[in-house]
């Protein structure tokens, strides 16, 4: 805890009990931020196990969450409970009173959020976030870390792309070291099972030689048919507005499956995974042709063509003038059903 001190046993007791625990003395006067810490830490992080059981349960068949997600899901539901408190110190009720003293709230979430020391002392409307250590990694954002990690498994991802389009698709099902893994795509919306090929290193590497690519670099717990990119890639050339958000939709209304906010980002981090891996595979190839930067099909053919004088394909206003005595004349005798033939200036007949 921020107190320095070790939290105290989880336990039914001390779970159930969270709301009457007292790390230090409070009153009306003066309420505990570490007292109140303690109750949200405590009552969300017991609510989210809640959640994730009875997500493991109904919708993945028993499969644990990844230790990744469950810490994701954790720092999210303690940012939205600090969201909630910043609102409420800055806000006033219907009534006019305030919510929660802004007071309090500095105190309950004091030393726990991340760049605190440039945050300003009074920090209830400046965006700010949880901090959670990394374990001695290096702290960088979400994002980069993504990016790197599929960047390092990149080199040995195209090599297992290309020996699926050389072989085929390796079946990995009913294998006796298998291992499931979610898979949605236009025909698939259950747990496959797949199993790592000789020479395949990591979880994609397995996944790609079937036909599949995972969601995350590391340790993935739901996967796309490559085909599903295929699919799209070449749907959205012809229709650029069909993005991967009406992607998601259209598998979650296709499978009738409940709708999740997440499929959307990670259907975007893995096309991403597949574009590079492609882009990959395409440099290779060129690469193994000869046409590199310095190859030239041919000589360059100098253009001697010059372009005519603008000038020569516009009317000027001076022969635009000539006839517009000649128009007006030609309207009024047809008015008055008058037979006439005139020439203009130019000799040409109207």
């Amino acid at each position: 805890m921020k107190t320095g001190k070790p939290l105290p046993a989880p336990s039914m007791g001390n779970i159930l009990g969270c709301a009457l625990a007292l790390f230090e003395k409070e009153s009306k006067a003066k309420p505990s931020g570490i007292n109140r810490l303690y109750r949200i830490l405590i009552s969300e992080s017991a609510f989210l196990i809640w959640k994730l059981r009875n997500n493991s349960v109904i919708t993945k068949d028993g499969a644990a969450p990844s230790e990744m997600e469950i810490r994701n899901k954790w720092v999210f539901a303690l940012n939205d409970c600090l969201e909630v408190d910043c609102f409420q110190a800055c806000n006033r009720s219907d009534q006019g009173k305030i919510l929660v003293a802004p007071a309090v709230v500095l105190h309950t979430w004091s030393r726990t959020l991340q760049n605190e020391h440039k945050l300003p002392a009074d920090w209830l409307r400046e965006p700010r976030a949880l901090y959670t250590p990394h374990n001695g990694e290096q702290k960088s954002t979400s994002k980069n870390k993504t990016v790197n990690a599929w960047r390092r498994k990149m080199p040995a991802l195209i090599d297992v792309y290309l020996a699926l389009k050389a072989d085929g698709p390796l079946n990995s099902d009913d294998a006796p070291d298998s291992w499931p893994v979610f898979v949605i795509g236009f025909d698939d919306h259950r747990l496959h099972s797949f199993t790592h090929p000789p020479g395949c290193a990591s979880a994609n590497e397995a996944l790609i030689r079937p036909g599949f690519i995972g969601a995350s670099a590391v340790c993935p717990s739901l996967a796309f048919p490559l085909r599903l990119f295929e699919i799209y890639r070449e749907l959205h050339r012809v229709c650029p507005r069909f993005s991967l958000n009406a992607l998601s939709k259209s598998l979650t209304h296709l499978h009738s499956s409940p709708r999740k906010t997440s499929l959307q980002q990670q259907l975007t981090t893995t096309y991403n995974a597949y574009l590079a891996v492609v882009h990959g595979t395409d440099a290779r190839r060129q690469v193994a042709l000869g046409r590199t930067d310095e190859y030239k099909a041919g000589k360059v053919r100098e253009d001697d063509r010059t372009m005519h004088d603008i000038h020569d394909r516009w009317l000027t206003p001076e022969a635009v003038d000539e006839l517009k005595d000649a128009a007006d004349i030609y309207l009024t005798c047809i008015r008055v059903n008058v037979p006439t033939k005139m020439t203009t200036p130019k000799g040409s007949q109207l």
